[in-house]
Formats: structure tokens, C-alpha cells, sequence
């Protein structure tokens, strides 16, 4: 792979980025440990190592990266969301919030840890709250389907049909195959035609 005395970090993080992206765990996971034993610190290194072992159903050690890539780095808006994650899985919802809110403190124009506190006010029932980040998620992302459907959700929660409606269609606009817009718009139609 690399011998120790031609070993750049850099290009060692590329190709460890591309094996990821690539789905090639266990490739990624060897550059990203040989990075660490030269720069144990490497927030972003961490992070990423994290990821590796939370979509292989590792959670405690992925738990474990993200915390040190926040003790490393505490401006790493993705550590802080990813850490949230970690939480949801655990169903410790009120610890995942305050680090999904941290991930948007630091950079408010993330997607991800928006959309995570829509769905966690919506399981929390603070409909109001839900709609406010799902609204953020689509100004930033506006072809973000999910958060179509997740608004619409809301917005017939909170007795706006028409936005539900609305909101059921773009998500089937974006993406005509999203299964639960076209269920949900369905028993939308299906609802109103019954009142």
C-alpha cells in the first residue's frame, strides 16, 4: 500500500476517501488506522472511521471515534451530528437533539443534523418545531423528497391540508417512486373524499 518511509497523510486520507465512498470498508478502515498512528488526533480521520463502524453495526466503537473527533476537533459539525445518531439508534432522543442542535450551531446550513430535529420534534410531538426544520432542510436542499413528505406529515398534523397535499406532490415530483408519498398522498385523497 504505502511503505512507512514514503507514507503521506494526505494521500493516504484521498485513497482512504475513495475506498469509503466505494464501500470498500476494510480497505478504508487499514488507511484510516495507519493515518491514526501518525496523527492520532485526526478529527476528520475519526469521523470517518466512526462511519465505517456504524454502517457495520459497530455502534460503541463508532460512538468512541466520534467522541475523540470531537475531542479533537470541537468545530466538527458532522462528529456532533453523527454522535446524535448514535443517540436516535439508542432511543436517548433528548441527548440526540442537544448534539443535533450543536451540529447546526456550528454550521446552520448542514442538511443532515436539520433534518434529524425535525424528526426528532416530530416524535416528540412538537409539530410546530418539526415544520420549522423541515422548511430549513428544504431551503438548503430543495430536492431533499424526504423532507417533502416528513413536512406533509406535519402539515397534516397540524390540520393544513393543502400544504400536506402540496407537499405530498413534490415529493413525488423529486422522486415518483418515494413509496410513502405516493401511500400517504393516497390516503390524503382517500380521507378528503371520505369527509
Amino acid at each position: 500500500m504505502f511503505d512507512k518511509k514514503s507514507f503521506n497523510i494526505q494521500d493516504a486520507f484521498k485513497l482512504a476517501i475513495k475506498n469509503h465512498i466505494n464501500k470498500k470498508f476494510k480497505e478504508a478502515k487499514k488507511l484510516y488506522s495507519e493515518i491514526l498512528k501518525i496523527k492520532p488526533d485526526h478529527a476528520n480521520v475519526l469521523n470517518n472511521l466512526g462511519e465505517i463502524f456504524r454502517a457495520e453495526g459497530e455502534t460503541e466503537k463508532a460512538k468512541t471515534c466520534y467522541e475523540k473527533a470531537i475531542e479533537a476537533n470541537p468545530n466538527l459539525a458532522s462528529a456532533f451530528n453523527n454522535l446524535g445518531l448514535i443517540y436516535l439508534k439508542n432511543k436517548d432522543k433528548f441527548k440526540a437533539k442537544d448534539l443535533f442542535i450543536k451540529a447546526v450551531d456550528l454550521d446552520s446550513n448542514f442538511t443532515n443534523p436539520n433534518y434529524n430535529l425535525g424528526i426528532i420534534y416530530k416524535e416528540l410531538g412538537d409539530y410546530n418545531k418539526a415544520k420549522i426544520f423541515y422548511e430549513k432542510v428544504i431551503k438548503i436542499n430543495p430536492n431533499h423528497s424526504d423532507t417533502y413528505n416528513n413536512l406533509a406529515i406535519i402539515n397534516e398534523e397540524l390540520g393544513e391540508t393543502k400544504n400536506a397535499r402540496k407537499n405530498y406532490n413534490k415529493a413525488i415530483e423529486i422522486n415518483p417512486k418515494h413509496i410513502n408519498a405516493l401511500w400517504n398522498s393516497h390516503i390524503l385523497a382517500f380521507d378528503i373524499d371520505e369527509a
